[in-house]
């Protein structure tokens, strides 16, 4: 029977689109380990939980080990790779690229109008002659 860590381990591996072969290829563990626990004859120990938070930093510890708060770090949500196939992180990548250029769009808007208002003072001064 599985227990309500390994019930979550499984659940944030499948939101995240990660298989028992990623996570061998990954160096987690070995093939017969992660059969184990995926299939409830092994529980995850805390060196394993250790290294699977290292591996994937958006998995929430606490909720992880507790089952309180939310599956994905807050905190760590940008870190996921937009490369996973994840749909979340095409849409963080997407938001991040979208952020970076309104504030790209913003500085070129903030320089035209810091010339427009030295222009305006040109057209002031001229207009007192």
């Amino acid at each position: 029977m599985k227990d309500d860590v390994t019930i979550r381990f499984i659940a944030y591996c499948e939101y995240i689109k990660i298989r028992q072969k990623d996570l061998i290829e990954k160096g987690l563990g070995s093939k017969q380990t992660i059969s184990n626990i995926w299939n409830g004859g092994q529980k995850p120990t805390l060196k394993f939980l250790s290294k699977f938070l290292i591996l994937f930093p958006t998995a929430n510890a606490r909720w992880l080990i507790t089952g309180e708060g939310e599956m994905i770090d807050s905190k760590n949500k940008l870190k996921m790779v937009a490369d996973d196939g994840n749909e979340l992180c095409m849409k963080c990548a997407q938001k991040k690229g979208q952020i970076i250029q309104l504030k790209e769009e913003k500085e070129k808007l903030m320089d035209r109008l810091e010339k427009q208002a030295e222009e305006i003072g040109k057209l002031k001064g001229n207009n007192k002659n």
